[in-house]
């Protein structure tokens, strides 16, 4: 601003061009007008000179003398009315510019206004996603996923909930992504709301491991869903009885997760907030994220990269190799080695260039609405 105000008094202060005067001129005009009034004094004194003569001589002298004095006298007034008109132009320069600086300021407030009302409105659409999962269909679950992707609040696009009731049974992994296109099965580019179950018990089975997962459709109920789950774990004999699944509860966790996942990332001070995105929410105060293992409302964290690597094992029958971080004074023991055996499932993270183009990603949009026929 300051540059634009200099440059205006410049271009007002500095004349256009330069005067040369020519003095003797002016002096001569001076002195020819002083000896004309003098002769005729003279002559009128001497030779008794009157009339026309005398008056025509008095009449020319003084023109040529008031000639010389009124260009000084106009120099003066020139100046003076430069000064004032410069101080006038200056003036208004600085008002101009002034008004300038308050319309920036004015549309810098209205800037600051408009982002501020597209956040709360952004905040709300989230919370209201989240709160839409009292009612968990199709559409409202894979929204709320989409609103949590759009964060980066998940890990991956996928956040893993307790399924069982007992810890340690049985995790759902929920996901909304699109899936590429794979030419070996001719299977098109799709959208994938998807639920898989992950039974701990078969990380120390020999031999396969059963895929026990539902693509949730649009046109599949809640209660669709929760039966197919339960089917496949009955078909494959991992059904142990009423507690191995728990399908509302799994659903209430969700709501849970993704509450804390997007106010964590939104960091709205409406409570603790994760470092990290969320991988898992495990109890009311621990948390699994791309961060390590957090205690938000102690504000702990102990480093995903200080897990041993277990990407490499000899074997599958070789104990891991010992970790023993120290263990919080305030940490429930038998909960604080549930929760270094969940670390070691996700930790350390690989990090790095991918070997191969991915087959998926997450979605950040939610499905388009069905138009009601």
């Amino acid at each position: 601003m300051a540059e634009g105000v200099v440059s205006v008094k410049l271009s007002v202060g500095t004349p256009s061009h330069k005067e040369h005067i020519n003095v003797w001129w002016v002096i001569g005009s001076f002195i020819a007008g002083v000896a004309l009034i003098a002769a005729a004094f003279v002559t009128e004194y001497l030779f008794a000179w009157n009339g026309a003569a005398i008056e025509t001589l008095v009449g020319v002298g003084t023109s040529l003398l008031l000639a010389a004095v009124l260009f000084f006298l106009q120099r003066r007034f020139v100046s003076v009315v430069e000064e004032v008109a410069i101080r006038a132009a200056e003036t208004a320069a600085d008002a101009r510019v002034e008004q300038r600086v308050q319309q920036v300021d004015a549309r810098i407030d209205e800037l600051r206004d408009r982002i501020n009302a597209e956040l709360t409105a952004r905040n709300l659409r989230q919370d209201s996603a989240v709160q839409a999962l009292d009612v968990p269909t199709y559409m409202n679950v894979a929204t709320a996923l989409a609103e949590a992707n759009r964060l980066g609040a998940i890990a991956d696009g996928t956040i893993r909930v307790q399924g069982s009731r007992e810890r340690g049974e049985l995790a759902l992994d929920f996901s909304w992504t699109r899936q590429m296109a794979d030419g070996r099965f001719s299977l098109p580019d799709r959208t994938e709301l998807m639920v898989k179950a992950y039974i701990y018990a078969d990380e120390r089975a020999r031999g396969g491991r059963p895929v026990i997962q539902k693509d949730w459709g649009p046109g599949d109920s809640a209660e669709d869903v929760g039966l197919d789950l339960r089917e496949q774990l009955e078909r494959r004999g991992r059904w142990h009885g009423e507690g191995t699944l728990d399908w509302p509860m799994a659903l209430k966790n969700l709501q849970a997760s993704l509450d804390l996942a997007i106010r964590s990332r939104r960091r709205d001070g409406s409570g603790p907030s994760l470092q990290g995105a969320l991988i898992e929410r495990v109890g009311e105060e621990w948390a699994v994220t791309d961060a390590g293992l957090e205690c938000p409302s102690r504000g702990y964290l102990l480093m995903q990269s200080e897990f041993p690597n277990l990407i490499y094992p000899r074997s599958q029958q070789d104990p891991p190799p010992p970790f023993k971080p120290v263990r919080p004074e305030w940490a429930d023991p038998s909960l604080w080695q549930e929760l270094l055996a969940e670390g070691r499932r996700f930790f350390p993270r690989r990090e790095g260039p991918f070997l191969h183009a991915p087959t998926w990603m997450p979605l950040t949009e939610g499905p388009t609405p069905i138009p009601n026929s």
